[in-house]
């Protein structure tokens, strides 16, 4: 029964603690409290009530405030989103990848997540983001992943996004040698990977 403006704060509190439990409605609370976006003064009420929650929902209602915060608009969730970006569980660390928008301190947390993080999802949420918002720092281990079978589909959308448009190839070395020669900026890198491609 939860819809968007129309929630009082103790329905809004109540649907903040029905996703932190977890449990059979905890998925449906995030989805109500994900349509809030950046736009209202309940979204902001909204994060104020989840962040003290993140320390105390078990994995399921973690996942769903993860849902949740991934709903509103980046730079609104965006203190909350990093709490979560070093989450014990995948699934919210994923969650959480796939809500960044690439501020600095964005790009930089998205860059250790693909670089560190074990997990195929939490990478491939990582690559995502990329492909939308190309990221100089990431570009070496973009160039390394296209050797992962499993993510080299990605990590080369991501380097053809970085480009500008220009696909050198599913070849790291070709990618690794247009790095190298460009890496001070990325209007340097798109220019060279320009001339690379002809």
């Amino acid at each position: 029964q939860c819809v968007g403006e129309q929630l009082t704060p103790a329905q809004l509190e109540f649907a903040v603690q029905s996703a932190a439990m977890g449990g059979k409605f905890c998925n449906q609370a995030a989805q109500a409290l994900a349509r809030f976006g950046d736009a209202t003064e309940t979204a902001r009420s909204a994060l104020e009530l989840i962040e003290p929650k993140l320390r105390t929902a078990n994995i399921e209602g973690r996942r769903a405030l993860a849902l949740a915060v991934g709903g509103m608009h980046p730079h609104t969730a965006s203190d909350i989103g990093l709490v979560l970006s070093n989450d014990s569980d995948p699934q919210v660390r994923a969650a959480v990848m796939r809500l960044m928008r690439l501020t600095e301190t964005h790009a930089s947390v998205v860059t250790q997540a693909l670089h560190e993080d074990p997990d195929a999802a939490v990478k491939s949420a990582c690559l995502k983001v990329l492909i939308d918002v190309p990221h100089v720092e990431a570009l070496p281990e973009l160039i390394s992943l296209l050797n992962d079978a499993e993510l080299r589909g990605l990590a080369h959308r991501a380097l053809v996004s970085a480009s500008g448009g220009v696909d050198l190839g599913w070849r790291d070395f070709n990618w690794a040698d247009w790095y190298r020669k460009t890496r001070h900026s990325t209007e340097e890198c798109r220019i060279e990977a320009t001339s690379l491609a002809h």
